[in-house]
This record gives C-alpha cells, sequence and structure tokens, in this order.
C-alpha cells in the first residue's frame, strides 16, 4: 500500500514538471520592453487625470467673476393708482455690480492653482518612478526563481535517474526497498521545493502581466553584467546631487509653493471686497432716465481673517518641515541603499568565484560515484546541497545587487 501510495504521488509530480515544461513557451521581454508595455498602466491614467482636474481648476481660476444684474419695478403707482405700470409713468430700477480683486485676491488664487498643477505632474512621474522600480523588481526577483529552478530541475533529473536505477535493481533484489524510498523520498522533497518556488514564479508572473497588459506568459532577460558595469562610473555623492530632480520631492516642493500662496490669498483677503456698481433708474427724485456709477465695499472692522491667515501660516510651517524631512530622508535612504550595494556587490563577487570552481559535471560524477557505491546516500544529498547553496548564494547575491540598483533609481538591463 505505501509503494502503491507513494508511486501515485510520484506520479503527479512527474504531471506537474511535465506541465511546467509545456508553458516553455512563454515570451522573453526586457526591462526596457516591459515599461513600454507598461506606459498604459490604470494607475498612471489615473494619474494623468489628476493633471486634467488641476488645469481644469487653474483655467476656472482664471475666470472672472460674473455680473450680478438686479432689477425691480414699483408695485403701484401712489399718483395714478395703478399697479405695475409699464408705460412712461411707470418706475423701474436696474442695478448692475461687477466684482473687482484688489491686493492679490485673484492673482493669488491662480498662481496657487498653478502651483497645484505642477504637483499634480510631479506625483504623476513619481507614480512613473514607482512604477518602473516595481515593474524592475519584480522582474529581477522572478528571473532568480527561473535560475533557482533551473537548479532544482538539475537536481531532480539527476535524482531520478538514480532512483529508476535503484528500482530497476530492487526489483532485482539487489538492493534493499529502503534505499528505494529513501531516494524516492528525497525526490519527492525536491519536488516539493520546486512547487513551492513556482507557486512564487505564477504570482509573480500574474503582476508582469497585469503590469504590461499582456496576455502571454513573460519571461524576464536581465543582463546582470551590463547592469552592474555602469557602477565604476557612480558614486554616492553623484545621486545625492540628482535628488533635487526627484519627482516625489519635486512634489513636495510644490506642495510648500501652493501653501505660500495660500498664505498671500488669505492676507488679500483680509482686504475689502470692491464692487463696481452702474445703475439706471427710470423715473427717480432725479429726474428721468437716470444713470449712475459707483462703488461698494466691505469694511473689515470685526473680521480681519484672522482666523484664515494664522491657520494658513501654520499649514505653510508645517509643509516647510514636511519638505524638510522629506528631503533628510530620501537622503538617508540613498546612503543605506548605496551601503547595502556595495555589501552586496562583495557578496556577489566571492560567490561568483566560489561557483566558478564548481564542475559542470558535477551531477554526474556524483551520480556515478553513487551508484558505485564509492559514497552514502547521505554523502550524496550533502553534495547536493552544498551544490545548491552554492547557486542559491550566487543567484539570491545578484539578485540583491540589482533590488538594490533599483532602490537608488539606478537602469537595470
Amino acid at each position: 500500500v505505501y509503494n502503491r501510495y507513494m508511486s501515485i504521488r510520484l506520479f503527479g509530480v512527474a504531471v506537474l514538471i511535465m506541465a511546467v515544461q509545456t508553458s516553455a513557451w512563454a515570451d522573453t521581454i526586457t526591462v526596457a520592453q516591459a515599461w513600454q508595455l507598461a506606459q498604459q498602466h490604470l494607475l498612471i491614467q489615473i494619474k494623468n487625470k489628476d493633471v486634467e482636474a488641476a488645469e481644469a481648476i487653474k483655467k476656472q481660476e482664471r475666470l472672472y467673476d460674473n455680473p450680478e444684474v438686479s432689477i425691480s419695478h414699483n408695485v403701484n403707482n401712489p399718483v395714478t393708482n395703478r399697479y405695475f405700470e409699464t408705460n412712461h409713468e411707470g418706475q423701474t430700477d436696474i442695478q448692475l455690480s461687477q466684482r473687482i480683486y484688489i491686493g492679490g485676491q485673484r492673482s493669488q488664487r491662480i498662481r496657487k492653482a498653478g502651483a497645484d498643477v505642477l504637483r499634480a505632474e510631479s506625483e504623476r512621474n513619481d507614480a512613473l518612478r514607482l512604477l518602473r522600480r516595481q515593474l524592475s523588481s519584480d522582474m529581477v526577483t522572478l528571473s532568480s526563481l527561473l535560475q533557482k529552478i533551473d537548479v532544482i530541475d538539475k537536481e531532480i533529473a539527476s535524482t531520478k535517474k538514480i532512483l529508476d536505477a535503484y528500482e530497476e535493481q530492487s526489483s532485482k533484489g539487489n538492493i534493499a526497498q529502503v534505499e528505494v524510498t529513501r531516494i524516492r523520498s528525497q525526490y519527492l522533497q525536491l519536488a516539493q521545493e520546486r512547487a513551492a518556488l513556482q507557486s512564487e514564479m505564477v504570482d509573480l508572473q500574474q503582476s508582469l502581466r497585469l503590469a504590461t497588459s499582456s496576455s502571454a506568459i513573460l519571461t524576464p532577460i536581465i543582463d546582470y553584467t551590463g547592469s552592474v558595469a555602469s557602477l565604476g562610473e557612480i558614486n554616492v555623492a553623484d545621486i545625492s546631487a540628482q535628488l533635487h530632480t526627484r519627482a516625489d520631492l519635486q512634489a513636495s516642493k510644490y506642495e510648500t509653493l501652493a501653501a505660500e500662496h495660500e498664505v498671500k490669498l488669505q492676507k488679500a483677503n483680509a482686504l475689502p471686497e470692491v464692487n463696481l456698481i452702474g445703475e439706471w433708474d427710470k423715473n427717480g427724485n432725479i429726474g428721468h432716465n437716470c444713470f449712475m456709477v459707483g462703488v461698494s465695499f466691505s469694511m473689515p472692522i470685526f473680521n480681519r481673517n484672522q482666523g484664515g491667515r494664522k491657520a494658513a501660516n501654520a499649514a505653510l510651517e508645517a509643509r516647510r518641515l514636511q519638505q524638510d524631512w522629506d528631503y533628510r530622508q530620501a537622503e538617508a535612504e540613498i546612503h543605506a541603499n548605496w551601503t547595502k550595494l556595495q555589501v552586496n556587490k562583495q557578496i556577489a563577487q566571492e560567490a561568483e568565484a566560489g561557483l566558478a570552481k564548481e564542475n559542470e559535471n558535477f551531477f554526474t560524477e556524483v551520480e556515478n560515484q553513487y551508484l558505485k557505491r564509492n559514497i552514502s546516500l547521505l554523502q550524496l544529498i550533502d553534495y547536493y546541497q552544498a551544490y545548491k547553496d552554492t547557486r542559491y548564494m550566487v543567484i539570491d547575491s545578484q539578485r540583491d545587487v540589482l533590488l538594490s540598483m533599483i532602490e537608488l533609481d539606478l537602469e537595470i538591463k
């Protein structure tokens, strides 16, 4: 019963591996190609709409207020005792009023709206930066998973070869069944490890397909050597010097600029509200068809917008502190990521040097030694584990180097 159960599981694993191998039609894609496909990402389209909204608000702020017209007509003429007279004796009064902005009441609103447009554009650019960072990270991580799957596939193939040979010898009575069972157990453990890697791979491939709006299964092509080749010409000072052009810090700057215009606007709003007035009186006290012009304005005695000005000043100080904090945080992240990059690069170089000493015919030699009974099963497993650990160390260290570069917004090829 046990052998039958193990055979069923083994068959299921073999089917799983075969199913994965048949999906090898996946399209290959570079980071640059994936980024071109990701330009129509829904997140970017949303940010484009935010920019459109900010531009529309700026356009609205540039418009003048509509004039106000008031018309009044007498109900009853006390001289003629007629109601609503429309003839020569009737009384009609028409008044036209137009708001006149003074002291920056209009210009500061327009400038604030202009700063909001620049902030929205910078936020869109920052969304593009973060999307490219996420896309590159997913592709690098996916590439490392595929390399690990390739390593474990070799180990699975080698183990399967030994398993087939031992099953044949066991059927002839030359090898104890317990040896076959231990080899089969090792084979299934490797298959489970591969399945876990494959699950991560599927999630990342799905994320990549969503980002690029592609219907195909995409396999990333990452040029590690070409990506790290430019590191010799870059230092942390050069990266820090470019901070002022980074999109998120630009957005923070324009938000502070908008707060500065808000302070000036609140000061201007403390000034009187001025209205230019024109009036026509058909049968006024002065005479027939009297035309008048005048000005009406509020008197800022009780309300001088004290609260509005104080709130705007407090908001401006908060924005300046936030802008300074954003810059300091970004600078600290750059230095931390640069240090991490140098450490990861050193580890990658040491791991690559260790891998260079590995024999390309490692699996064949180990298989032959085990089949000749020159090494034990535990030694076989140790050799396999050591080889896999070395390969995984190289893959992980190279992945970490590229991820550190991505965090520094450096180009990945």
